[in-house]
């Protein structure tokens, strides 16, 4: 009976070890992943900042151009 439930606890510890590192893992591999943006979205960011009066027209047409080649 002793060995049965010393079976389960190392299985549990097992289970808790894999989760954790599992977890670790995910955590990371989403770090890694840049989020994507659309050049529709690029252009909209950048038509908030010139509205906003943070960069100029002359700014904006360039980075517009950049972002549409």
């Amino acid at each position: 009976m002793v060995y049965v439930f010393r079976i389960l606890i190392l299985g549990v510890i097992v289970l808790l070890f894999y989760a954790i590192i599992k977890g670790i893992l995910s955590i990371d591999s989403n770090k890694k992943k840049p989020k994507k943006t659309s050049v529709a979205d690029e252009l909209l960011k950048l038509q908030n900042l010139k509205e906003e009066g943070i960069i100029t027209e002359e700014e904006f047409q360039q980075m517009k151009k950049r972002l549409l080649k």
